[in-house]
């Protein structure tokens, strides 16, 4: 069946879905619908909704978001508003070309669509929501009543061999500021750091991946005399970054770094740090550069709170932009209480130092009972299926659940998926064969 899958998977690649940016792909499913004869609901926020009756059996809800984190290599410029995700094949894994996959959730789109394709009796209803990459705001504003079931499975998650029953709170926060820059002319250089694996800020965060904004303000933190011009690295909140670059003067950088790098990629082996001479245009005051670098080393990437079997709050330097005069923080957390710290803690940081704060984005976690009847029957038909245990988790990433359980509490929720590795980054891939094992349960549990 993957072959079906990955038919749909490439079709839906043809549609460029940055979050916010999700009306092409929701019209596609809007004609498959229409092809099909099938009931199809869109909504202003393009969140679709099909459904496939069938009168004599209970509906089931199967879930799956449409946008995607577009991220690219360094050095491929792609306009992710126009241009379809290149796929490339090699032996198990499916990725893109140079780009982040959009299998997260597209595998999840494309597995809905086979199974409403395919000539069977289910009876389906087809959510499919958009935003969910940045403030889910389709789930959010979707119309629950017009849901007939009381169980949902989502396919947004990242195993073949895991069921995910609660996930972490998120907090995006934004730290502001307004560069006083210099405009003299002066001789500085260009420090770039990349080579890094990136990942997702949730479900990669206690990896030690390493994220390209820490490792900058590190080697920063060790220069004299700096006198910052330009500092980009990150983009999105969820992504771990593993390209950032930095103009600047230094009066003792090139004495230290061969001495930096050395030590920095005794700990990342995959890290590449280069640099050029070039004339600088415009540059902040020493005083300034330093308030900005002593600020910015307080805010870490990592487990804050907890330990690497069990995460209770994580903390992701997501953007640094300082032309943009902006900063981007991403958490996720277990504990409200530990989520509160966090977040009066970051903004207490930022007012001290003169900057503005704000919660760009938050978002409660959900958990719900492991003994569920969804929860159970799913297990049961895992374990009829392929003769071993599949693992009910509550995770560290953040989902869409979290509102449908606020917006519909009377709905009962598990999540399934294929393996996907490496989300949010360039370095994302499909394992082919876990497509069939995810069809598999469904299909058998749908029958059942």
């Amino acid at each position: 069946m993957k072959e079906k899958v990955l038919k749909f998977f490439n079709e839906l690649s043809k549609y460029p879905r940055p979050s916010g940016n999700e009306e092409a792909v929701a019209n596609y499913l809007v004609d498959f619908a229409k092809k099909h004869n099938f009931y199809v609901y869109k909504d202003n926020f393009n969140n679709v909704l099909i459904k496939k009756e069938n009168s004599n059996k209970e509906p089931i809800i199967l879930h799956s978001h449409t946008d995607m984190v577009c991220v690219s290599e360094p050095d491929y410029e792609v306009d992710f508003l126009s241009t379809p995700i290149k796929t490339v094949i090699e032996g198990d894994y499916l990725s893109a070309y140079k780009t982040s996959l959009g299998a997260d959730n597209g595998m999840g789109v494309a597995i809905i669509l086979t199974l409403l394709d395919e000539n069977n009796d289910y009876n389906i209803e087809a959510l499919f929501t958009t935003d969910e990459e940045v403030t889910m705001t389709g789930a959010t504003n979707f119309d629950y009543s017009l849901l007939k079931s009381k169980n949902l499975i989502s396919l947004d998650g990242m195993s073949d061999c895991e069921l995910i029953n609660g996930c972490a709170s998120i907090c995006d926060m934004k730290i502001k500021f307004k560069p006083n820059f210099k405009t003299d002319k002066k001789i500085g250089y260009c420090l770039k750091v990349k080579g890094l694996k990136g990942g997702h800020s949730g479900a990669d965060i206690n990896l030690n991946l390493g994220n390209s904004n820490n490792i900058l303000i590190e080697i920063l933190s060790n220069l004299n005399n700096v006198e910052l011009s330009q500092i980009k690295g990150g983009d999105q909140f969820n992504f771990i970054a593993n390209y950032s670059k930095v103009y600047f003067a230094s009066s003792d950088f090139e004495q230290k770094f061969n001495e930096i790098k050395t030590n920095l990629i005794k700990q990342y082996p995959t890290l590449e740090l280069t640099y050029e001479k070039v004339e600088l245009d415009k540059y902040l005051s020493v005083n300034d550069s330093k308030k900005l670098i002593d600020l910015l080393s307080q805010i870490k990437t990592g487990v804050i709170v907890g330990n690497n079997q069990k995460i209770v709050l994580s903390q992701n330097l997501s953007c640094i932009n300082l032309e943009e005069g902006l900063i981007k923080i991403s958490q996720r957390g277990h504990s409200e209480k530990e989520d509160e710290n966090n977040i009066q803690k970051l903004k207490s940081l930022a007012e001290n130092f003169g900057f503005n704060f704000e919660i760009f984005d938050k978002q409660k976690g959900f958990c719900t009972d492991e003994n569920s009847k969804l929860t159970k029957d799913l297990v049961e038909v895992y374990s009829s299926l392929f003769n071993k245990n599949l693992n009910v988790l509550n995770k560290h990433i953040s989902l869409e659940a979290a509102i449908f359980k606020q917006k519909a509490p009377h709905i009962d929720i598990a999540i399934v998926s294929p393996k996907i590795l490496g989300a949010h980054s360039t370095k994302e891939r499909v394992f082919i064969p876990s497509i069939n094992t995810t069809y598999a349960l469904l299909q058998k549990f749908l029958n059942k």
